[in-house]
């Protein structure tokens, strides 16, 4: 038997069985209506009429209490300092707060008319704030009482309305200097008043404006009085009703009030026969309730349950457990239909899991995505920020793709991007997560690492990426395959995911141009350092980072300031230099071309003749080396080591033009061996030379371009490795 089938046999009978409980719950309310019809129609319909005239003449004294009220407050208000000067001085914000605020929001009171002594409106606020001119025209009754009472008040026909109204003069606090105005307010009678009539005297209260709308209560058995004062007593079968004119300030009749008020006889027998059909029907309702409670818990609940179970699968996707308890083939049924959710429970778990890692991974390399990457980089900053610790990401992006990919195509584009990410794989952990953020650009986000210890970190992975051997590398400028990479740090340079990310696709950019003045943000690098024996190691290590970024310019400039280094401690030992200047020396030898990375790459990597003014700006890079290097406190000679190593010893060099003697020892050697680097290294515009031509060259340009006493180390340190070379292939 199918689900829907057995809900619906079981469902028929429980319908059946409630059907019969609620014919038998019917009858005490059938008794219930007869007898309320019986006594309605035969009841007691007599009250004394001297009662509800009474009433009525507390419902006038009523309206004359608060007519005086009225007038007492239109008096005290009128007569505040405050009132008193704003009728010159027509603040907006006093108003606002006091009239608008504080008698219309506060005290209830329908609208408030501030006049000056020339009968001018000042402020109008409540029901009068949008025609002040229309209300001015019905209250000239009330303006007009002024000749007789100071402070005027009474029931007016206001707008279309009756108001409850009343005026003063806008006086002093103590009643002196010269009347500056009026105030005039008024309060509608319907519903406030009547409201409150009828929340204090138990009866209902109402106003007719005309005998045609009264007539509609009673109908034929209305009766109306005849003149003012005179109260009209007629009743129904159910209610007494009294009725009086209500006259206005000029004696003209504004309506009627009439009170009300249920025949006392009548209403306690209905109270009597009310009781014992409410109890009656309690009890019936309380038995077919707890009748049809237990038939459905017996019969159709565990069904009910299965198939609202079912529902929610359908529209949430998850399932609910059922107990397996009731009749034998129900709970049946909620365990098979249990061992059903159960296994598609694990399998959707499953398919999620799946589907998401799907979603967080890049299909070409297996690496994270970028929807990962920002999802992740937000995590990880909240962490940071949790923790205090510092975080860092980098974007490295693979140079001239878009030209590989044109040379050989984007199946063998996807081959390099591909041996890339296998390469980044390598290095993930669970502090660096490296992401592919874009076609040939990836993101790293290194927790707990600085800015200074994630550059090392990178420098050294593109490094090795450089260094890989990729297939077509050859057509890419410089041979090889180089990287580009930006990089940002919190809590350092920003508190944000998208600072963060601006930041390093910035450097990046800048990296990528490597124009003058673009990467003055590496520089602080140096701010940090003092020149201690414990910070060289870090500051030779930042100096090679930089020499790397002028190498993806100039691929000459990286080994070249090697071979310098080596070169010139061997000429400054064979002078004899002690090894804590000798450091000094190489650390000079290392950075001695650090300035070339504001020249930018236009011009270091022109084949041509450079232009005057290109050569004027290649001039500069010993000063800006060494401006970048006297950033470290205790350097500040070997910055000037840096700054001369362009001069000549007879004057004639840059960026000074300094000569002799004056130009450091330091810089004197450097001079030497970049020269003769240069002149021993095979270059696009020309060949290596022999060391006997070098020999000759330093011979030739000793007293003029270097200083004599250096070119006699070198050619000695030459001469002595020379003899070495021959006795070895003798042996």
């Amino acid at each position: 038997m199918r689900v829907a089938d057995l809900r619906a046999r079981l469902g028929s009978l429980g319908l059946i069985f409630t059907s019969c409980l609620l014919i038998v719950g019917l009858v005490p309310v059938i008794f219930y209506a007869l007898v309320l019809h019986h006594t309605t129609t035969v009841g007691l319909t007599e009250l004394k009429e001297r009662d509800v005239a009474d009433k009525m003449a507390t419902c006038l004294n009523y309206f004359a209490h608060v007519s005086a009220d009225q007038a007492l407050q239109a008096r005290d208000y009128a007569n505040w300092d405050e009132t008193y000067e704003q009728v010159v001085l027509k603040d907006p914000e006093w108003f606002k707060t006091n009239l608008d605020g504080w008698l219309v929001k506060d005290f209830g009171v329908g609208f408030v008319i501030l006049l000056d002594q020339h009968n001018q409106v000042v402020h109008a606020a409540g029901s009068a704030k949008d025609n002040p001119t229309g209300f001015l025209a019905s209250l000239q009754p009330l303006q007009d009482r002024f000749f007789q009472d100071r402070n005027p008040a009474g029931l007016l026909r206001v707008n279309g309305h009756t108001h409850l109204v009343a005026a003063s003069s806008v006086f002093n606090s103590d009643g002196s200097g010269p009347p500056r105005g009026k105030l005039l307010i008024g309060t509608p009678i319907v519903p406030y008043y009547l409201e409150q009539m009828t929340s204090l005297y138990g009866i209902p209260v109402q106003f007719f404006d005309n005998e045609e709308s009264i007539l509609d209560v009673a109908a034929e058995r209305t009766v109306l009085p005849k003149a003012p004062g005179e109260t009209a007593v007629f009743y129904d079968d159910s209610w007494i009703y009294a009725v009086q004119m209500l006259p206005d300030l000029s004696g003209n009749i504004l309506g009627y009030v009439m009170i009300s008020q249920e025949q006392k006889s009548l209403l306690l027998t209905r109270q009597s026969i009310t009781k014992a059909a409410v109890s009656t029907m309690l009890f019936t309702i309380v038995l077919i309730s707890f009748l049809s409670i237990l038939s459905l818990r017996i019969t159709t609940d565990p069904i009910v349950r299965l198939e609202k179970s079912l529902s929610r699968m359908r529209e949430q996707k998850r399932f609910t457990m059922l107990p397996d308890t009731g009749p034998k083939e129900v709970s049946s049924l909620a365990r098979t239909f249990n061992a059903l959710a159960n296994t598609l429970t694990d399998t959707i778990a499953e398919r999620e899991a799946l589907y998401r890692r799907m979603a967080q991974t890049d299909g070409l390399t297996g690496l994270p995505n970028r929807r990962y990457y920002h999802e992740h980089l937000a995590e990880r900053l909240d962490q940071a920020r949790e923790e205090g610790k510092p975080l860092t990401i980098a974007l490295i992006e693979l140079n001239y793709l878009a030209h590989y990919i044109n040379r050989f195509g984007l199946e063998q584009g996807d081959t390099l991007v591909k041996e890339v990410a296998d390469l980044l794989s390598v290095e993930q952990a669970p502090d660096q997560v490296f992401c592919r953020f874009g076609d040939g650009i990836f993101a790293v986000i290194m927790y707990k690492k600085d800015h200074k210890r994630a550059l090392s970190a990178i420098y050294k992975l593109v490094e090795r990426l450089e260094k890989t051997q990729y297939e077509g590398r050859q057509a890419l400028p410089g041979g090889r395959v180089s990287f580009s990479y930006g990089l940002a740090s919190y809590p350092e340079e920003t508190q944000t995911t998208a600072g963060l990310n601006r930041i390093a696709n910035g450097q990046l950019f800048e990296m990528k141009q490597l124009g003058p003045n673009r990467l003055l943000h590496y520089l602080s690098f140096f701010e940090d350092f003092t020149a201690t024996p414990e910070a060289s190691g870090r500051i030779q290590e930042i100096s090679r980072i930089f020499i790397k970024l002028i190498d993806s310019m100039d691929n000459y400039t990286a080994n070249h300031t090697h071979r310098v280094v080596e070169y010139s401690a061997a000429i400054a030992r064979h002078l004899g230099w002690k090894e804590h200047d000798l450091e000094r020396l190489k650390t000079a030898a290392l950075m001695h071309d650090i300035g070339k990375i504001q020249v930018g790459g236009a011009i270091l990597q022109k084949e041509g003749v450079l232009t005057p003014k290109e050569w004027e700006i290649m001039r500069q890079h010993p000063r800006w080396g060494a401006e970048m290097v006297r950033a470290v406190t205790g350097m500040e000679d070997i910055a000037y080591w840096i700054e001369c190593h362009h001069e000549r010893y007879d004057g004639t060099g840059y960026p000074t033009g300094v000569a002799g003697e004056a130009i450091p020892m330091g810089a004197r050697i450097i001079t030497v061996a970049d020269s003769f680097d240069a002149m021993t290294t095979n270059r696009p515009y020309h060949e290596a030379r022999t060391l006997d031509d070098v020999v000759q060259e330093l011979y030739r340009c000793a007293g003029t371009q270097f200083d004599p006493t250096v070119v006699e180390a070198l050619v000695s340190i030459i001469k002595n490795r020379a003899s070495e070379s021959r006795v070895a292939e003798s042996s």
